[in-house]
């Protein structure tokens, strides 16, 4: 946190601009404090791009917190309330786009990263990530606030989700039924 706090200094930024949020990549069966971490950032984004104002994020390596914050952002900046009743091939293919596409789990592997790592993050973080995307997208389908996220009640999705350092990636997001 402090290399990068520096060199952020170093580029012009106020200290009182930067916020450390620490998340665990390994919440294992206790997914409220992560969630609201999420939240926490979430929020943080969301009143930076409201002032305009520009947002560096970065985990350890910057591959699994990093992609899984990116993504939901994602969700939550392009999700409308005229989503339909099945969202999981959405919440996939923003999985496997944004987040296996920059280094989750075992997508396009820039660093030997562990096995025993990246099964961590498939029981842990993928099932949150899930749990919070479907929940961002029933707050939109509400049009609601992000602070309505409720992380108390948030219970982990298993999927079957995996990121394979071969997979194919589209390059062009469509305009469609779920994006404004």
């Amino acid at each position: 946190m402090e290399i990068e706090k520096a060199k952020l200094e170093a580029l012009g930024w106020q200290s009182t601009d930067l916020s450390h949020i620490p998340m665990s990549w390994n919440p294992q069966n206790n997914f409220e404090p992560a969630c609201e971490m999420i939240k926490t950032a979430l929020l943080i984004l969301e009143q930076n791009y409201a002032a305009e104002k520009a947002t560096y994020v970065h985990c350890s390596v910057g591959e699994d917190r990093t992609s899984l914050l990116a993504a939901l952002w994602k969700i939550w900046k392009r999700a409308n309330s005229k989503l339909q009743t099945s969202d999981a091939p959405w919440i996939y293919e923003t999985y496997k786009n944004e987040m296996c596409r920059y280094g989750y789990g075992m997508g396009l592997v820039r660093t030997n990263k562990p096995l025993d790592i990246v099964q961590k993050i498939e029981a842990s973080l993928t099932p949150l990530y899930v749990a919070v995307a479907s929940e961002i997208i029933n707050i939109k389908k509400r049009n609601g606030d992000l602070g309505e996220l409720s992380c108390s009640s948030l219970k982990p999705v298993q999927v079957n989700y995996k990121c394979e350092p071969n997979m194919t990636f589209q390059t062009n997001q469509t305009k469609g039924e779920l994006y404004e």
